[in-house]
């Protein structure tokens, strides 16, 4: 009798356990599907995405404001002494450079107008400025256009061309220093070349024990004037 008992009161404990359990998860199945539960979670969603865009635009202001100039008259001095500018610079500030050359232009901008010549507004032509004083480093791997790159920016600087707005023509020195090749073979300074331009006069100095080195090879490049370009280099022992 006292073991039925103890088994009826486990039966009727499993029972209500089980009856807990179900109510428990209808109730939960029903919390998913209350409309109210939905509209909280995604007026939730709703504010926090709001809140993380505030936020950006905050920091972006934040930002900007770090980039602005005190003094509004500093502009116009700072894009007058800019060593390189685009052309819807040179359009929107036409006086602010009186002498510049054409250096390059941007490479994205001349791969679209090459698919699509009719691109009107796209304009990559880019200009150093020859008037404002600056340092120019140029660096690169063999054969990438250091050289040319020196060759354009001398050439605009030297000669007046319609690349560039030149009133008054600068002179130039260059210290070209190169590795040995041989006794009977030298490598010429490539700014050289521009003496085939009549416009610019070129005057080579080089020292005398190296002297015919380099007569060998500016013969090849310039035939006709190596001879009166060349000239030995020699500092008085007073000076």
């Amino acid at each position: 009798m006292t073991s039925h008992l103890r088994q009826s009161d486990y039966d009727s404990e499993t029972e209500s356990d089980s009856d807990m359990d179900s109510y428990s998860g209808s109730s939960d199945e029903s919390s998913d599907q209350n409309p109210l539960s939905a509209n909280v979670r995604q007026i939730t969603e709703q504010n926090n995405k709001a809140r993380k865009a505030a936020e950006e635009v905050r920091i972006k202001e934040s930002q900007l404001s770090l980039l602005q100039t005190a003094y509004p008259q500093q502009d116009t001095q700072q894009i007058t002494g800019t060593p390189i500018f685009t052309h819807g610079v040179l359009e929107k500030y036409p006086s602010a450079f009186s002498q510049y050359g054409l250096l390059g232009g941007n490479a994205l901008v001349l791969d679209a107008l090459a698919r699509d010549p009719k691109s009107a507004k796209l304009e990559p032509r880019l200009y150093f400025n020859i008037a404002a004083p600056s340092s120019v480093f140029i660096c690169g791997s063999q054969g990438s256009g250091k050289s040319h790159t020196l060759s354009c920016l001398l050439e605009n600087c030297l000669v007046k061309s319609f690349a560039n707005k030149l009133q008054n023509p600068l002179a130039g020195l260059i210290f070209h220093y190169d590795t040995f090749t041989s006794d009977t073979v030298g490598t010429p300074c490539e700014a050289a070349y521009l003496a085939s331009n009549k416009k610019i006069r070129v005057k080579i100095l080089c020292s005398p024990t190296n002297i015919e080195t380099i007569k060998v090879s500016l013969k090849k490049s310039h035939p006709k004037t190596y001879d009166s370009l060349l000239h030995p280099c020699s500092v008085h022992m007073l000076d």
